[in-house]
């Protein structure tokens, strides 16, 4: 019950700054619920017995162990060799040799730490089959004074690696907060752990992006987010169809293959979409996506994306086919796909009769509502044309939702629907989700879904959904709490389970040292505060904190003066906090420094572009500089995805100006 006291302590201390604000005893109940444990149920399984033997693998700094990999070991089983024996040496002092599996190892030949699908493993009489693990669960377990640490032998093997981080989570701590904070102990010896570990995640591959984690594999690697490139042909975005299908070699000789529209801004004509109904288009389509096969083999999973546009062909042949099975232009996207998929397995089991490959379209803009409608009280598909075949993904992305609110919630009744209507149609677990984690015209301030992250999760888990994905913004740097986040929604995703307030605590009191406390205190009222604008009632002065993707949220009528000096001097409290590290401890000083600096800049914003005239010139210009130091030391450019770089300082001189 400590963090749910903490909790309402600091939601109490919320209501005594905010006007208008509901009351505390109504505060106070809610928060008292907050963070309980649900009752739920999804597909991921989390168990584990672990218990400490009276034997080591590590004593007095010596090993008798032998780190045992496959004869022809895939990427990710020396991934996992490799980041255990790094990990020992830090720890430990000590690395294991390492060895190849021949077949003819015995398990009473030595003492063996298995990595993936050894011949020793095989023997063991322990299945983790493909069908149940997929490509990320994994089977930690011990037999006798071996160790095996292993995910599906079919695949990428990512479930191996997974397995290796969690041997090191029980050896020695081991945990990895962000890409510049993993934390381990430091150790003198090591005994065999009898382990008995199963994990598989709720959603086979769990996508999350910013550009921290865009620029960095290995960052994404340690959380377990996918690294799309390695299962997925490598096209580069989102947005496919017309990088495979290229204007520039078919458009002379087929301008009808494609859609070209005057641009809104420019005026100027340009390539938005294929005609899907062309017959000869779809033969060139399926002869491209081969060859890209053909140049990868070891991928068999593609992503056709319809452009970011809401342009879609009108030509007589598309409306006709339209018409006919009566549907929408998602309906037509899917049978593109299916078709597409069926011609490509043909072209490629003549190439290799073992090979099968799986394509995902992409449920965005035009192709968000499901092709289905109402019989008594049932969803049905338009037409049999329109369900996706068993090796077809749909990527459902409702990017009009309402981001601020669950997708179960009132708001986004219509999206919830939409989600209905596509897991009626994917019967194969061939249901992805595409969420957005951001808003795209204010980035300083991080997207205000903490608190109803898992209840989405669960949703999508319970309509089928296998793979998720969260964009944030990769193409600029973000402030605010975005390592948190990235920690946080990593997490969930592998187990919605897990309650969001525990692990952003968690991380918080290990990434910002001697400010956790004050960094918690933010956040928590940071948090408070938002459902408080979330739950208002709605009125010209006092608007919900409810909208999309680009809900305009610089303005008094969010953030009163209370609000946003109190966090302020939280903020204030947090570098006193850090303040005595400056001379006993330059190196951490520094790092803690700028940290609390970019959880501070969403209200040094706030501060400058909405009461600076209250804090008066001295005050306005010594923020200025303090924000400007943080946002050069980070990258931090500007306010606004569509405007990359500049933004900032344009907001300085206007601040400045009002004293010039």
């Amino acid at each position: 019950m400590k963090k749910t006291n903490k909790f309402i302590s600091l939601l109490l201390g919320v209501c005594a700054f905010s006007t208008a604000f509901v009351s505390c005893a109504e505060a106070a109940e809610e928060a008292e619920t907050q963070g309980e444990a649900d009752v739920w149920t999804g597909r991921g399984i989390h168990t584990a017995t672990v218990s400490e033997t009276d034997e080591y693998i590590v004593k007095n700094g010596t090993t008798d162990y032998v780190l045992l990999l496959p004869e022809q070991p895939k990427e990710y089983e020396i991934y996992a060799a490799d980041l255990i024996n790094e990990y020992m040496q830090l720890s430990l002092g000590v690395q294991f040799p390492v060895a190849y599996s021949t077949g003819e190892e015995d398990a009473s030949d030595g003492k063996f730490i298995s990595i993936g699908d050894t011949a020793l493993m095989r023997a063991s009489g322990v299945s983790v089959s493909q069908e149940k693990f997929g490509m990320a669960g994994f089977r930690l377990f011990t037999r006798g004074d071996d160790v095996y640490a292993t995910g599906s032998r079919k695949g990428i093997r990512y479930g191996t690696y997974y397995a290796a981080q969690e041997f090191l989570r029980y050896a020695m701590d081991w945990e990895v907060y962000s890409y510049d904070e993993i934390q381990y102990d430091i150790l003198k010896d090591l005994k065999l752990y009898d382990f008995d570990v199963v994990e598989i995640p709720e959603f086979e591959t769990r996508g999350l992006r910013t550009r921290k984690l865009q620029e960095n594999p290995e960052y994404r690697r340690l959380l377990r987010l996918e690294i799309e490139d390695e299962y997925s042909l490598p096209f580069g975005a989102s947005h496919s169809h017309l990088k495979i299908l290229t204007y520039e070699k078919y458009g002379g000789l087929h301008p009808e293959w494609f859609v070209k529209e005057a641009d809104d801004k420019t005026g100027e004509m340009k390539v938005h979409a294929l005609c899907l109904a062309n017959e000869e288009m779809t033969s060139a389509f399926v002869d491209e996506l081969v060859s890209w096969f053909e140049r990868y083999p070891e991928i068999n999973f593609a992503h056709l994306g319809i452009m970011d546009t809401a342009v879609y062909c009108k030509c007589e042949a598309c409306e006709k086919w339209r018409t006919d099975n009566n549907t929408g232009t998602s309906g037509q996207m899917v049978d593109f796909t299916n078709r597409v998929c069926r011609l490509t397995n043909e072209r490629i089991k003549k190439l290799d009769s073992a090979r099968s490959v799986e394509l995902q379209m992409f449920a965005y803009s035009h192709c968000t509502e499901p092709p289905v409608h109402a019989e008594n009280g049932e969803w049905v598909a338009d037409s049999p044309l329109c369900i996706p075949d068993e090796n077809v993904y749909v990527w459902y992305a409702p990017i009009y939702a309402n981001w601020s609110e669950a997708i179960t919630s009132a708001p986004n009744a219509t999206f919830k629907e939409y989600l209905d209507g596509w897991s009626v149609l994917c019967t194969h677990g061939n249901l992805n989700i595409w969420q957005y984690n951001t808003n795209f015209n204010h980035i300083l301030s991080l997207h205000k879904n903490f608190d109803i992250e898992s209840t989405s999760l669960r949703a999508y888990s319970d309509a089928g959904a296998t793979r998720m994905y969260m964009q944030g913004q990769g193409n600029v740097f973000q402030a605010g709490l975005i390592e948190m986040r990235n920690y946080v929604h990593a997490k969930l995703m592998w187990n919605p389970n897990l309650n969001y307030n525990d692990l952003a605590n968690e991380f918080i009191q290990h990434y910002y040292g001697p400010a956790a406390d004050d960094i918690a205190e933010m956040f928590y009222k940071q948090t408070s505060y938002y459902e408080y604008l979330r739950s208002r009632t709605p009125s010209e002065e006092t608007p919900r904190l409810s909208g999309g993707l680009r809900v305009n949220l610089v303005d008094t009528k969010y953030w009163s003066f209370g609000y946003v000096d109190n966090i302020k001097n939280i903020m204030e409290h947090a570098y006193e906090s850090i303040k005595p590290l400056e001379s006993k401890d330059k190196k951490a000083y520094n790092k803690y420094y700028w940290r609390v600096g970019s959880a501070y800049m969403e209200n040094l914003f706030l501060q400058l572009e909405l009461y600076r005239t209250v804090y008066g010139k001295e005050y306005t210009y010594y923020a200025i500089d303090l924000m400007s130091s943080i946002a050069e030391n980070y990258g931090y450019t500007t306010t606004q995805e569509r405007e990359a770089s500049g933004l900032l300082v344009n907001y300085y001189k206007k601040w400045r100006a009002t004293y010039a």
